[in-house]
C-alpha cells in the first residue's frame, strides 16, 4: 500500500515538476512569492514575525495554488484520456486516491515554505535591525500546521469534485460554491454596525494565538476527515470510466459509429439556413453558433455548471454587495468595479479552450481543414465568450439594481447616473476584449487548456500589477506638481475617461492584430 501510493506520488510530483519547467510557471512561482512574501513582510514591517496577520497571509496561498492541481487530479486525466489506463493498473484505489491527494497537498505547501522564507529574508534585509529576526515559535509551527490542514481540506474537496467532472474547468465551477463559503463570515461581519464589529475585532485580536490555532486546527482535522471519508466512499472505478457518469445519460451515437449515413460539416448546414447573407458574415455567424453550441454542450453539460456559477454571481454581485454598499452601490459608483472587472473574469473562464481544447479534443485538425478563413475563425471564437460575459454582466447588474431599491430605496426609484451607464458597459467590453484577445493568442500555442489557463492568469496578475503601478506613478505625479483634485469636477473626470477608452481601444487593437497575424494553419498543428 505504502509503495504503491508513493509511486502515484512520484507520478503526480514528476508530472507537477515538468510542468514548472516552462518560463511561465516560473514567472507565476515569482509572483506569488512577491505577493505572499515580499509585500507582507514590507507592509507589516517588524511585526510580520509574530503578527497574527501572518497567518492570514500564508493560508491563503494554498487555497489558490492547491485548487489547481486537486481539480485536475481526476478531471484532467480524463481529458487527456489517460484515466483508463491508470484505472487499469494493478495500484489499489486507496493508493491512487491518496497519492494524488498527497502530490495536491505537497505542491500546495511547498509554496507556503518558499513564502516563509522570502518573507524571513526579505523582512531582515528591510527592517535594518542589528539582530536577525525569526518568527516565533508559535507563529512558525502554528502556521505551518494551519496551512498544512488547510491545504489537506481544499485538496480533498478539489479532489472530491474532480472524481465526476468531465473536464478541470468544470471542476473549477462546482468548486467555486464551496470558495463561497469561505467569504460568507467576511460579508456577514460587514453586515454588523460599526461600533460591534470594532469590538467584535478588537476581542479577537485578544484571544491566544496558541489557543485560536488550536481551536482551528480541531475544526480543520474534522473537516478534512468527513471530506477524505466522502472521497474515498465516491471513488469507484466502474462510475469515473463512462462518458455519461457526469449527466448520467447514454451519450448519442456520434458520426463515425453511423458510416453508412452520408454527413455534411457543420458550417455548410449553416449556410444553408443564412443563404441570403454575405458569405464572410455568414461564415462569421457559423463559427459563432458553433462556438456557443459547444460552449452550452462541453463539459459534461455545462447548462449545469452553469447554473452553479450563476447562483454564485447572483449571490456575491447580485445581492451581498448592493446590501453591504447601500444606494452607494448607484448613487456613488459602488458598481463600477464590478461592472467593469466581471467581464474579464468571465471571459477568462471560457477563451483558454478556444484553441487549446480543440486541440486536446483533436478537432483542430477538423477545423482548420474547411474553407472558412484565419480572421473568420479566430474572431468567431474571440466574440463568442465576450458577448456571453458582457451580457451576463449586464443581468447581474440589473439584478443588482432591483437588490438596491427593494433593501434601500426607501419609496423612491435609484438609477444609475447617466455618465455611469456608457462607462461601466463601454469599459466592461474593452476590458473583456482585451482579456479575450490575450487568452486567444495564448491558446493559439498551448498544448493544454490548463496551460493556456495557468498562463493566462498570469497575464491578468501582470495587468493588475501594472494597473496599480499606474495608479501609485499618476498620484505620485500629482503630488509632484501640486495638481488637486479638484479639476476632475469641472470636466476632467470626462476627459480622463475619454482618453483611457481610446488608450485600451488601442491595446485592444494592436493584440487582436498581433493574435491575427500569429495565426498560421501549418504551424498550429505543430504544437
Amino acid at each position: 500500500m505504502i509503495n504503491d501510493t508513493a509511486t502515484v506520488l512520484w507520478k503526480e510530483l514528476t508530472e507537477l515538476t515538468q510542468s514548472m519547467r516552462r518560463p511561465a510557471a516560473l514567472i507565476g512561482i515569482a509572483i506569488y512569492l512577491g505577493f505572499f512574501g515580499v509585500g507582507p513582510a514590507l507592509m507589516i514591517g517588524p511585526a510580520f514575525a509574530s503578527s497574527p496577520l501572518t497567518l492570514a497571509f500564508w493560508i491563503i496561498l494554498p487555497a489558490i495554488v492547491g485548487i489547481g492541481v486537486a481539480t485536475n487530479a481526476f478531471a484532467g486525466e480524463r481529458e487527456r484520456h489517460t484515466l483508463e489506463t491508470l484505472l487499469a493498473t494493478r495500484l489499489p484505489d486507496r493508493a491512487i486516491l491518496f497519492g494524488k491527494l498527497g502530490a495536491a497537498v505537497l505542491f500546495s505547501m511547498s509554496y507556503v515554505i518558499l513564502a516563509m522564507l522570502v518573507g524571513l529574508v526579505t523582512l531582515n534585509l528591510a527592517s535594518g535591525e542589528p539582530g536577525l529576526l525569526l518568527y516565533s515559535p508559535t507563529l512558525l509551527l502554528g502556521g505551518f500546521v494551519s496551512c498544512l490542514l488547510v491545504s489537506g481540506v481544499l485538496a480533498a474537496a478539489g479532489v472530491l469534485t474532480s472524481l465526476r467532472a468531465a473536464t478541470v474547468r468544470e471542476a473549477a465551477q462546482k468548486l467555486s460554491l464551496v470558495m463561497l463559503l469561505l467569504f460568507v463570515p467576511y460579508f456577514s461581519l460587514n453586515f454588523i454596525p460599526l461600533e460591534q464589529r470594532a469590538v467584535i475585532i478588537e476581542r479577537i485580536n485578544q484571544i491566544n494565538l496558541g489557543r485560536l490555532l488550536l481551536i482551528a486546527g480541531s475544526m480543520l482535522s474534522i473537516l478534512a476527515g468527513v471530506l477524505m471519508k466522502l472521497t474515498l466512499q465516491r471513488f469507484q472505478r466502474a462510475q469515473l470510466l463512462p462518458a455519461q457518469a457526469s449527466t448520467g445519460k447514454p451519450t448519442a451515437p456520434s458520426q463515425t459509429d453511423q458510416p453508412d449515413q452520408p454527413t455534411q460539416p457543420a458550417h455548410t448546414a449553416r449556410r444553408r439556413e443564412m443563404p441570403n447573407l454575405p458569405t464572410p458574415l455568414a461564415d462569421l455567424l457559423t463559427v459563432i453558433w458553433k462556438e456557443w453550441h459547444e460552449m452550452m454542450q462541453r463539459d459534461g453539460g455545462m447548462r449545469s455548471t452553469g447554473r452553479r456559477s450563476g447562483l454564485v454571481g447572483i449571490v456575491l454581485i447580485g445581492i451581498i454587495l448592493p446590501l453591504q454598499s447601500g444606494q452607494d452601490w448607484v448613487t456613488a459608483g459602488g458598481a463600477l468595479f464590478a461592472w467593469i472587472i466581471i467581464p474579464a473574469i468571465l471571459v477568462m473562464q471560457t477563451i483558454a479552450d478556444s484553441f487549446a481544447g480543440e486541440r486536446e479534443r483533436h478537432t483542430l485538425e477538423t477545423l482548420l481543414a474547411t474553407r472558412l478563413s484565419a480572421r473568420v475563425i479566430l474572431i468567431g471564437k474571440l466574440i463568442t465568450p465576450l458577448l456571453w460575459a458582457w451580457a451576463v454582466t449586464q443581468g447581474l447588474i440589473l439584478i443588482s439594481l432591483v437588490t438596491v431599491n427593494l433593501a434601500a430605496g426607501q419609496g423612491t426609484l435609484l438609477l444609475f447616473p447617466p455618465e455611469m451607464l456608457p462607462a461601466g458597459m463601454g469599459f466592461g467590453l474593452l476590458l473583456g476584449l482585451l482579456m479575450a484577445s490575450i487568452g486567444v493568442l495564448l491558446s493559439l500555442r498551448a498544448a493544454t487548456v490548463r496551460q493556456a489557463q495557468q498562463a493566462l492568469a498570469l497575464a491578468y496578475f501582470a495587468l493588475a500589477i501594472g494597473y496599480g503601478l499606474l495608479i501609485g506613478l499618476t498620484i505620485v505625479l500629482l503630488e509632484l506638481f501640486n495638481v488637486g483634485t479638484g479639476w476632475l469636477e469641472t470636466g476632467g473626470l470626462v476627459a480622463v475617461g475619454l482618453v483611457s477608452a481610446g488608450v485600451l481601444a488601442v491595446i485592444d487593437a494592436g493584440m487582436l492584430a498581433l493574435a491575427l497575424r500569429r495565426f498560421r494553419r501549418d504551424r498550429l498543428l505543430l504544437v
